[in-house]
């Protein structure tokens, strides 16, 4: 029997805003679920009274969603095509079209090779770099 060895999975999580600066940004095991990032990700934006999250279908919880709206924080998510309930208004649908954003923001991280590959054996040397381009990303905003 030939053993294979496990590589170790990451899921990065980014909360940025309009202007694809990220202000949020956590390192999580392959295996934790979206809904679990959402709400300590959520956690650590403290300053902000009033904001609006886009999200993909796997955010969508009711009680993740209660949780948020009692800080103060819209989730916009799509529906999933076996819901029963279809919550999306036309408000929400055109908000759903700025998730654009952080397919951007994913991109820009994207471009350095280091994150794109993963070869930190840690997790935390890979999150001080993430932290790094993070600290690079918004430099150039700055710039412009």
């Amino acid at each position: 029997m030939v053993w294979l060895k496990r590589k170790k999975t990451t899921k990065l999580s980014i909360i940025c805003d309009k202007l694809n600066v990220p202000l949020s940004i956590g390192l999580y095991k392959g295996s934790c679920h979206d809904i679990n990032t959402i709400e300590q990700e959520t956690n650590k934006l403290t300053r902000f009274s009033k904001i609006n999250i886009c999200g993909d279908k796997g955010y969508v919880s009711n009680d993740i969603k209660q949780k948020l709206k009692f800080k103060g924080i819209n989730l916009i998510v799509p529906y999933k095509k076996n819901q029963i309930h279809k919550p999306i208004k036309k408000m929400n649908k055109q908000l759903l079209h700025d998730r654009f954003h952080v397919e951007h923001v994913n991109k820009l991280f994207k471009d350095y090779y280091r994150i794109l590959i993963r070869k930190d054996k840690l997790s935390i040397t890979f999150l001080g770099y993430l932290y790094i381009v993070a600290c690079i990303i918004l430099s150039k905003h700055l710039i412009k």
